[in-house]
């Protein structure tokens, strides 16, 4: 039911009171948002996590929380204080960069890597559809099997 008013029509004091307060709290949810944006809550976040095993240390840099659409940062540093020796072999779960494979990794192989540190990056865009995150897992392969293995959790927002 549409009820019109006039100009001599006036609000009685209990509504009056009900529209100002729901006037306050509306104002009060906008700048509560305002202040969250502003302070960086509400954006992308990149996270590192890291582990150490077989002798190498793994530092995987991945985005923690990401909006659907944009370019993401993904950096895998690993350290061995006795080189890599003829190869450098590092996996990662294939359905994490929604790729094809016959298994259930992506396995990246270098020779002979030189220096005592390895850094890797990777260019990634974020996928819609993935509403509710996705796990992830880096390994460094010793012998085909994974001597240290991180793992992380994404979270895409909207």
């Amino acid at each position: 039911m549409t009820r019109t008013t006039s100009p001599g029509d006036a609000l009685s004091e209990k509504e009056a009171r009900r529209f100002r307060d729901l006037r306050r709290v509306g104002i009060a949810f906008l700048a509560a948002i305002v202040l969250l944006a502003a302070t960086g809550l509400l954006g992308q976040k990149t996270t590192t996590a890291k582990a150490t095993g077989g002798g190498y240390t793994l530092s995987v840099t991945y985005p923690s929380v990401v909006h659907p659409g944009v370019d993401v940062r993904f950096e895998i540093v690993v350290s061995n204080p006795n080189g890599f020796g003829k190869s450098l072999s590092i996996a990662l779960d294939h359905h994490y960069f929604s790729s094809s494979s016959n298994g259930t990794a992506l396995v990246y192989t270098w020779d002979s890597p030189p220096g005592t540190t390895f850094r890797m990056s990777l260019d990634m865009y974020a996928e819609y559809g993935e509403h509710f995150g996705l796990d992830g897992r880096t390994s460094v392969l010793a012998g085909g099997s994974p001597a240290v293995t991180v793992r992380y959790h994404t979270r895409w927002v909207p």
